[in-house]
C-alpha cells in the first residue's frame, strides 16, 4: 500500500519541529546552567565578602580580590603540598589557610607554616587540614605578659559592666597575643593601658580586639 505523499511531509514537518524544539529546550537548560555557576573574580574584580567568590589563591579584602602577602602565599602554598602529599584531600585549602592566618604578624605566620610542613608528621596532620592548623595553632606559643595583659584588660572590662559577658573579648585576646609579634601588639595594645575612663577604655579595647 503506497502512503500518502502529503502524510508523508505532514509527518517530516512534525519531526522537524520536534527536533527545534528539543535542541531549544537543550539551550535552554545550559544557559540556565550557567546562570547560575559563580563567577570567580580575578584579581581587582570585585566580590561579595567570600574568599570563594574570588579564584583559587585570592582573598577578598574591602569587596576586591586581591592576592595574599607573600608570607601567606608561602606558608599556605607549602603547607596545602604537605597536606596533599599526606592524602588529605581539601580543594579549599588555599583559602581555608589563608583565612585562618588573616591579620597574623608575618613571623607568626611563618612560624605556623613551618609547623605544618617541618613538625607534623602524616599521622599528626589526622584527617582534615583544620585539624592539622588547630595542631600547629596551639603549639604557638603565648607570652606570659601578654596573658597578663588580656587578664587586666578583662578586669577593666568588669569593672565598667560587671554584668557584662567577656567571653568574646578573651578568645579574642589569647588569639591577638598568640597570633602577633612584640611590635604588633603593642600597636594594638599599649595606648589602651593608660586610658582611665570606662568609655574611653571600652572602646580602646573593644577597638584593639576586633570588637566593635
Amino acid at each position: 500500500m503506497e502512503r500518502n505523499p502529503m502524510s508523508q511531509a505532514k509527518n517530516i514537518r512534525f519531526m522537524a519541529v520536534g527536533l527545534v524544539l528539543m535542541a531549544l529546550c537543550a539551550l535552554t537548560l545550559m544557559a540556565c546552567s550557567a546562570a547560575t555557576q559563580t563567577k570567580q573574580g580575578a584579581p581587582g574584580e570585585r566580590c561579595m565578602g567570600q574568599d570563594g567568590d574570588c579564584r583559587p589563591g585570592l582573598l577578598c579584602e574591602d569587596s576586591v580580590c586581591v592576592l595574599p602577602d607573600s608570607s601567606t602565599l608561602e606558608a599556605c602554598t607549602n603547607s596545602c603540598e604537605k597536606i596533599g602529599a599526606c592524602g588529605v584531600n581539601n580543594l579549599n585549602c588555599f583559602n581555608e589557610c589563608s583565612t585562618t592566618v588573616k591579620n597574623w604578624s608575618d613571623s607568626v605566620i611563618e612560624e605556623f607554616g613551618d609547623c605544618l610542613v617541618n613538625d607534623l608528621s602524616c599521622e599528626e596532620l589526622g584527617g582534615s587540614a583544620n585539624a592539622a592548623a588547630q595542631a600547629c595553632y596551639d603549639r604557638l606559643p603565648t607570652p606570659a605578659e601578654r596573658l597578663d595583659t588580656c587578664r587586666d584588660f578583662k578586669a577593666s572590662l568588669k569593672e565598667c559592666a560587671p554584668d557584662g559577658s567577656t567571653a568574646a573579648f578573651e578568645r579574642a585576646c589569647i588569639r591577638t597575643a598568640r597570633t602577633t609579634d612584640a611590635s604588633d601588639w603593642s600597636a594594638k595594645t599599649s595606648y589602651c593601658l593608660d586610658l582611665t575612663t570606662c568609655e574611653e577604655a571600652t572602646t580602646c579595647i573593644n577597638a584593639a580586639f576586633g570588637l566593635n
